[in-house]
């Protein structure tokens, strides 16, 4: 009798214990990302190199050609182009659809030419001003300048302007390779627009090139885009490039209150200042040998190579440094996310990811001893949203690394879409 009293007890006792405990919510569960600290500092005077190595950029002055006297106004037209508001001796004629200019002052050109060209041979400053000209040369350039001293065109306001060649060129030297050359220095100005088609090799082929103010797409390109011995001087101005090309590449490239969507940059030196980049293609995002600088800009590379790189030229010199100061940097890269001897970052954000280490850098980190890189397996596929911190992007393809540098959230959480990964540290 005392077991059947007691089984009935026991159940009792039992359903009254567990019914009155209190059920708390199941809390997710964070996928767990692992991380790795960089811990390599420098004592290389990083300061000091920034300064040497941009020494010797060009600034915009002395570029204004509005003080030259209009020697003519020419009405193009296939073989029957007309120059008019000429003065004597203005050093215009014509051959055809040849428009030859032999001295120096401002001539304003408007109107078609199919198969012809611009040719200037002056030691004087010369002024080429498009007025809603459109200008295709076969097999030159369809501007071509010669002389000394510095060459001007002027794009004038609300004007849309169109140059582009053939491919019918062969054996040409460097100074003839584009739609525009010149072997000294030329200075693209004005508020109106410049659209060029380079089907032989590249829109400009210069000895130093200037685009201030001005309006400039490059909507074909077999070579670089904008090619110059000596410097490209981006200022105020927006440049459209087609992607998976080589847009720009030049001794010194500077790019200063500008916008770009381009392809690859290639320099010994690269200085970004006050822009909004766009860099796409095959190849490196942006190579500056000794140097790359970019600071209050805003810049995404999504490219095939590495995404930043500066390698230096000197081994026993403080060069080869990718700077990063009060920017937001973005890279997605097909090998190395930076790939530099030095990676001085001061604030802003950078976010790296790819395939590669994204933080390749031999000889040490200033200023921001510990950025973080994060390891994905599996690999994340393309038409995910990656945030973190105050940061987000799409990814456009495979990301097995992640790397961030800047100041940390409070919580290391990742999201992925709109799922919460714990960085462990």
């Amino acid at each position: 009798m005392k077991k059947i009293f007691l089984l009935p007890l026991l159940l009792i006792l039992f359903f009254c214990f567990f019914g009155c405990m209190e059920k708390t919510p199941e809390e997710p569960s964070l996928i767990v990302l692992q991380s790795r600290k960089y811990k390599k500092t420098t004592d290389a005077d990083l300061g000091g190199a920034v300064t040497d190595l941009s020494s010797d950029l060009p600034t915009e002055e002395q570029d204004d050609a509005s003080n030259l006297q209009t020697m003519a106004v020419i009405s193009l037209a296939d073989n029957a182009s007309v120059i008019s508001d000429c003065l004597v001796d203005n050093g215009v004629f014509i051959n055809g659809n040849i428009i030859m200019i032999t001295t120096g002052g401002s001539f304003r050109f408007s109107g078609t030419l199919t198969d012809g060209q611009i040719w200037v041979s002056s030691d004087d400053p010369v002024n080429v001003v498009l007025d809603n000209a459109s200008i295709h040369c076969s097999d030159m350039p369809a501007v071509e300048f010669h002389g000394n001293g510095k060459k001007y065109i002027t794009l004038v306001g609300g004007s849309a302007s169109r140059l582009s060649d053939g491919n019918g060129r062969a054996n040409l030297n460097e100074d003839k390779k584009g739609i525009i050359t010149y072997l000294q220095t030329l200075v693209i100005t004005g508020e109106g627009s410049l659209e060029l088609s380079a089907n032989y090799s590249s829109a400009f082929a210069v000895g130093a090139l200037k685009i201030i103010d001005a309006t400039v797409t490059v909507t074909k390109s077999v070579d670089s885009a904008l090619y110059s011995e000596d410097f490209v001087y981006l200022c105020r101005s927006a440049l459209t490039c087609p992607d998976g090309t080589k847009s720009i590449r030049s001794n010194r490239v500077i790019i200063d209150g500008s916008s770009a969507v381009c392809g690859t940059i290639t320099g010994k030196k690269v200085f970004i200042k006050g822009s909004t980049l766009t860099i796409g293609g095959w190849g490196d995002g942006i190579n500056g040998e000794d140097i790359v600088s970019i600071e209050n800009s805003a810049v995404n590379v999504d490219v095939t190579g590495d995404g930043i790189v500066s390698l230096g030229s000197a081994p026993n010199a403080v060069n080869g440094v990718v700077r990063c100061a009060e920017s937001t940097i973005v890279i997605h890269d097909g090998d190395d996310g930076i790939n530099a001897r030095y990676l001085s970052f001061s604030s802003g954000i950078l976010l790296s990811y790819g395939t590669g280490s994204q933080c390749n850098v031999s000889g040490g980190i200033e200023g921001y001893s510990e950025p973080t890189e994060i390891y994905f397996v599996p690999s994340v596929e393309q038409g995910n949203k990656l945030t973190f911190s105050a940061a987000s992007v799409l990814l456009t393809g495979e990301c097995a690394d992640f790397l961030y540098i800047g100041v940390l959230p409070e919580e290391n959480i990742l999201y992925l879409n709109d799922e919460k990964y714990a960085v462990l540290a």
